[in-house]
């Protein structure tokens, strides 16, 4: 019985900690949800004009193609800044090659 119990205890504790990761790697922008992956087009349909563009970088990233040989390529690196609604914190999307690669919590407003 007891192991039946901690069983129970530990399935929700991983649901718990798989819902808080997928959170970090999402943000959503009315009824709409922002996730990586997502492009340019889709954030700003959305979320409309970020607070802030930073400059646009450009990022090496490193794959191996078919032949197993490493490759550096250079992408486009990209920081948006949004503002949530009042009490949430602040986001910070990063595009790699158009796409968010990344979402980052910020200060609270």
């Amino acid at each position: 019985m007891i192991e039946i119990a901690m069983n129970r205890v530990y399935c929700i504790a991983i649901m718990s900690l798989i819902s808080v990761s997928a959170l970090a790697e999402s943000m959503r922008c009315g009824d709409q949800v922002i996730a990586v992956g997502d492009d340019k087009a889709r954030v700003l349909r959305y979320c409309g004009k970020p607070v802030l563009k930073e400059r646009p970088q450009t990022k090496t990233r490193l794959s191996v193609d078919a032949h197993g040989e490493q490759r550096r390529q250079r992408v486009p690196m990209e920081r948006w800044v949004y503002d949530m609604p009042s009490g949430q914190l602040s986001r910070r999307l990063v595009f790699t090659d158009g796409r968010v690669a990344e979402i980052e919590t910020g200060d609270r407003q």
